[in-house]
């Protein structure tokens, strides 16, 4: 089995680039998880309150995207500016 601290090192050793990827391999599950919030029937939860929580998660994960994309970016500059040289 694989220790939690295993992963979180191999998570943050990804390359920028690789942490953008697997973000937008992501985005199709987290739409899912979104959708299924107001398909799925159950618990108490009224419509502004699957709102929030629906918004909150997309903020969140767009938030994390647009820095991986600003890290991918950077590092795409610097291997270009490596192999101008």
């Amino acid at each position: 089995m694989i220790d939690l601290r295993d992963r979180a090192r191999a998570l943050k050793s990804l390359q920028p680039k690789e942490r953008f990827f697997r973000l937008v391999f992501l985005a199709p599950v987290v739409l899912v998880f979104i959708s299924l919030l107001f398909i799925v029937p159950g618990g108490n939860w009224n419509l502004p309150v699957k709102i929030a929580v629906a918004s909150f998660i997309v903020i969140i994960f767009f938030w994390r995207l647009t820095l991986s994309y600003r890290a991918a970016k950077f590092q795409m500059e610097l291997e270009h500016k490596e192999k101008q040289k």
